[in-house]
Parts: C-alpha cells; sequence; structure tokens
C-alpha cells in the first residue's frame, strides 16, 4: 500500500515519454500574454476567498485566528499538501492551530474537514449539472458522474452520523487498529461533534458564498487560459472536465493529481475533440498555475511564518 502513491506518477511518466515537446512548446510560445497575467491575477481573490472561508469555519467553531496568520497557516498546508496523496497534507491544518491555539485537535479538525468538503461538493455539484448539459460526444460520463456522486452524499453522510462513527471506532479497538490512539480518541471525537454543531447557524452561509465565488474564479482561470492557447470548445465544457479532472485528482494514487489528472484531461478534452498537444499545453499550463505558482506561495508562507511553540514547549 504505501507504494500506490506512485500509480500516478508512473502514468505522468508514461503521458510526458509520449508528448511532442516540440509542438507543446510552439503552442506555449504562441499563447496570449495578456490573457495568461489575467489568469495569474484571478489567483489572489481565488485563494484569498479561500482563505476567508477558513478563518470564518475556525471563529464559527471558537478559534480566532487573525486574516494573516490563516493566510500563511493555509498556504504552508496546501505546500505540504503538494506531496501528499490525495492532498491529505492539508491536514497540517490541524496540527498548527492544535499547537498554535493550545484547542483539541477533535475541534480543529471540524473546519479542515468542512473546508475540504465545501470544495468537494460544489465540484460534484458542478459534474452533475454539467453531466445534465454534456455537449456531443460526453454524454456517456453522465451515469458514471452521477453515481460518483450518489456515492460521494452516502459517505458525507456516513461521516457526519455520530452513532456509525462510534460504531466503527469501537471495532477498530477491538482488532487493535486505534492501539496508538487510545489517549485522548474519545474526547477528540466529543470535540469535532461539538463543533459540527457549532456550525449549524446562519454564520455558515459566508462560507458556503465563498466557496461558490472562489471555484467561479478558480474555473474562469482554466477557461481564459484554455482561450489563451486557442483552444475553441465551449466553456462549460472546460467546466466539466475541470471539475472531473480535479475530483479525479483528489483519489490517494499519486501526489499533487500527477497522472490522473492529466490522464482525466486527455479523455475528456479528447472527446471534445482537442487536440493531444493542446491539451498537453493545457495541464503543462494547469500545473504551472495551481501547482508551481501556489506552491511557491506557500514554501514562502511556510519559511515565513512557521508554526509557533507553545508556552509550554518554549
Amino acid at each position: 500500500m504505501k507504494y500506490v502513491a506512485l500509480i500516478g506518477i508512473l502514468v505522468f511518466g508514461i503521458i510526458i515519454w509520449q508528448t511532442d515537446f516540440h509542438a507543446v512548446g510552439n503552442i506555449l510560445l504562441a499563447a496570449d500574454l495578456g490573457l495568461l497575467g489575467l489568469c495569474v491575477a484571478l489567483l489572489v481573490p481565488t485563494f484569498y476567498l479561500k482563505v476567508l472561508r477558513w478563518r470564518v469555519l475556525l471563529r464559527l467553531t471558537g478559534i480566532d485566528l487573525s486574516l494573516r496568520r490563516c493566510a500563511t497557516l493555509y498556504l504552508g498546508s496546501m505546500f505540504v499538501a503538494s506531496a501528499t496523496p490525495g492532498r491529505a497534507g492539508e491536514l497540517a491544518k490541524v496540527y498548527f492551530v492544535h499547537k498554535e491555539k493550545e484547542v483539541p485537535v477533535g475541534r480543529a479538525l471540524t473546519s479542515t474537514i468542512v473546508d475540504r468538503l465545501m470544495e468537494v461538493i460544489v465540484l460534484f455539484f458542478l459534474g452533475v449539472v454539467g453531466a445534465l448539459l454534456m455537449t456531443a460526444g460526453m454524454q456517456n460520463l453522465l451515469y458514471p458522474v452521477l453515481g460518483f456522486s450518489v456515492a460521494l452524499g452516502i459517505v458525507i453522510l456516513l461521516m457526519l452520523n455520530r452513532r456509525l462513527v462510534d460504531l466503527a471506532v469501537a471495532v477498530m479497538r477491538k482488532t487493535g487498529l486505534l492501539r496508538k490512539f487510545q489517549s485522548g480518541l474519545a474526547s477528540d471525537i466529543d470535540q469535532f461533534y461539538g463543533a459540527m454543531q457549532d456550525l449549524r447557524r446562519p454564520g455558515l452561509i459566508m462560507p458556503v458564498l465563498y466557496t461558490f465565488v472562489s471555484m467561479f474564479f478558480f474555473l474562469l482561470n482554466c477557461v481564459l487560459f484554455g482561450r489563451a492557447l486557442g483552444i475553441d470548445i465551449a466553456s462549460r465544457s472546460v467546466v466539466i472536465i475541470v471539475s472531473i479532472a480535479k475530483l479525479v485528482a483528489l483519489i490517494p494514487v499519486t501526489v499533487a493529481g500527477l497522472g490522473t489528472r492529466e490522464g482525466t484531461f486527455l479523455y475528456l478534452f479528447g472527446l471534445a475533440g482537442v487536440g493531444r498537444d493542446q491539451v498537453m499545453s493545457f495541464s503543462f499550463l494547469y500545473i504551472f498555475m495551481f501547482n508551481i505558482l501556489v506552491n511557491l506561495a506557500g514554501g514562502v508562507a511556510w519559511l515565513y511564518s512557521p508554526i509557533r511553540r507553545t508556552k509550554s514547549e518554549a
């Protein structure tokens, strides 16, 4: 199991090996620089809204962090997440908040889980709506997308059901799977569900709104750099393709979405009639925008504002 993350890397390597870099380079050199500059600028509101969303979720669960500190912790955790399967490293935010504010792990976990779920749910919403509006050549994706969406909804409901979680924990305790986490586990579960209750109020509307607006900027960015590369397909097709690819990239068989995302791009853009060289140009721009640039910002945040030691550790 520890080598499962190499699957995506292997797929990415095969895709790269089959890529015509001369053709891709020519497409990138001919790209509209004005549109690309706008795409870079749109990264700011995209991630600013993500930080705002997480800060509001923290405050709703009784944890107060400054906007500046939220930004450095959020971006720093994304930097860590880029090297972990399924972006699991974003859970680093839990450790940061637990140490910095001296709050229980369970309470710190709530805002991080809900923050992530909001994006995933919006992506699936877009996937379902997109599946119903798919253009010619893509209708065969309707049932897989709908089925995947239903499965996700069931998983989320099961995860949020306290009785089922307690039952699962009891079974894992009996089998010894939780031997290393026995200390404080019950308290952390209580804190997690207590914080979930705190989120059941009107204030949750703002994080939901931030999620939709942030996703709008993200998808607009993708549509614009598709236009910059001369990819001539409907904007809604780009939105559907990117939403599905972003979800596939969460499957923990690779790091930073490499391989699984590119494979999805090649398949779905191919159904829409886009050539392989243009698809790979799109993929490289996606990696540059949302992996390299964002991770550079995260690395700077990590170095500029590392986690502070608590008084007990000083």
